[in-house]
């Protein structure tokens, strides 16, 4: 059974991290982008964020997963360091389908599609989905 409104939940579970482990260093979550069993490439609802759980956790580091491109992750970043806080951003998908990604955000480079279907082959022993993506052709020296 899944939770219809999993963000009290998770508000507490933030707040208690807050307040017990003072020096915990940060927190890492994924954003909402799962509605029951059924996974989606967007949010779950237009409204649905982390932004809450951020407010909640402070000044301190928060680093943000799912449905970034290099374009957004540079707003929020950039955003969030006007505000004093410090947001990161972590690429998990396009790891798998871009094995020069660091060297893609950096140069501006477009993102390879990941193939999810690939993502757990059960049975399967070959390395399709995860050492057939191409490398983008630079000199990452550059």
């Amino acid at each position: 059974m899944c939770m219809e409104d999993p963000t009290p939940t998770f508000a507490y579970l933030v707040k208690q991290l807050k307040d017990r482990f003072p020096t915990l260093s940060y927190v890492h979550l994924i954003e909402p982008m799962a509605k029951g069993p059924e996974y989606t490439e967007g949010p779950s609802h237009p409204d649905a964020s982390n932004d809450v759980l951020r407010e909640i956790w402070g000044e301190r580091p928060f680093i943000r997963a799912g449905r970034f491109d290099r374009e957004k992750a540079i707003v929020l970043v950039e955003d969030s360091a006007k505000d004093g806080r410090v947001e990161l951003v972590a690429f998990g998908k396009y790891f798998i389908s871009n094995p020069d990604l660091p060297t893609r955000l950096e140069k501006g480079i477009p993102l390879t599609p990941y193939d999810r279907s690939t993502f757990y082959l059960r049975g399967e022993t070959t390395t399709r989905g995860y050492t057939d993506y191409p490398f983008a052709g630079v000199d990452s020296r550059m």
